[in-house]
């Protein structure tokens, strides 16, 4: 491994509040180095991609240690333009709250999770639809809107709530089935007067064969023509009657399915 490479290790290891500034620099210089090297061909491929993570996690790093400062210093400004995150949402900006789009409508936005965590990463929004438009990129602050948002590091096999906040029935009124995304699952709860909490209805959200429905696709004719090339497949031995009856019951089940990515209410 290069020597540079090495040190940037160091680097990551032992960067702190108190050093972040000069240890930041450091990094820098040896990142350069390596980009050198590389284009020379005294580096290769593999500890080029190796000295990227490094300085990629030190940039994080040095980011969030300038957080703390009263004044974010001019050159760390620049770096946080340049390391914007994108959290991708599980939800439809045009089906949810479609005014952030059309009039650039602001709404309160805050993590739900970890709030006895300080926030490590500055970033904007996106939704899972293929729009470009899907993405939220102004946000409410304590005097201006801000283009950015404070939000932690995602844990792997752990979830991160986010919270929109006075959406209101207004927002619903104006959604439509945006990229066949169609009403997500709601709840109503109540507090009562020692401050528990319950739910006390669950709405489910549209399935997938209601929304094709609205788009005038027959759904009979689409169970028809799939046991039809299912019966003919099976006539040609390309799938056995078991593999058959498993893609007709996958066909059911992904039409009764919710389209969103991960099933909130059961």
């Amino acid at each position: 491994m290069h020597k540079s490479i090495k040190e940037l290790d160091y680097i990551l290891e032992h960067i702190s509040k108190k050093n972040y500034v000069e240890f930041y620099h450091d990094a820098i210089e040896y990142h350069d180095e390596l980009f050198t090297l590389f284009n020379l061909g005294y580096v290769t491929l593999r500890e080029r991609a190796a000295a990227e993570e490094l300085f990629h996690r030190i940039c994080r790093k040095a980011l969030f240690f300038s957080s703390f400062e009263r004044k974010l210093p001019d050159e760390f400004e620049a770096l946080q333009k340049l390391k914007v995150s994108k959290y991708l949402a599980n939800f439809s900006i045009f089906q949810s709250i479609p005014d952030a789009w059309s009039i650039d409508q602001l709404f309160p936005v805050i993590p739900l999770s970890r709030h006895d965590e300080k926030p490590s990463h500055k970033a904007t929004i996106v939704d899972i639809t293929c729009d470009s438009d899907g993405c939220i990129e102004h946000f409410v602050d304590s005097t201006t809107d801000k283009s950015l948002l404070d939000l932690h590091s995602t844990i792997p096999g752990q979830p991160y709530l986010i919270g929109f906040f006075l959406v209101g029935a207004y927002q619903e009124s104006l959604a439509n089935e945006h990229n066949l995304f169609g009403a997500i699952n709601e709840v109503e709860a109540s507090i009562d007067k020692d401050g528990i909490w319950k739910i006390d209805k669950v709405t489910k959200g549209d399935p997938i064969d209601e929304l094709l429905a609205c788009r005038n696709y027959d759904i009979d004719e689409i169970r028809e023509s799939f046991t039809k090339q299912v019966g003919l497949a099976q006539k040609s031995k390309l799938v056995d009657e078991r593999q058959g009856q498993y893609i007709l019951d996958s066909l059911q089940k992904y039409l009764s399915a919710y389209p969103y990515l991960r099933q909130l209410v059961d």
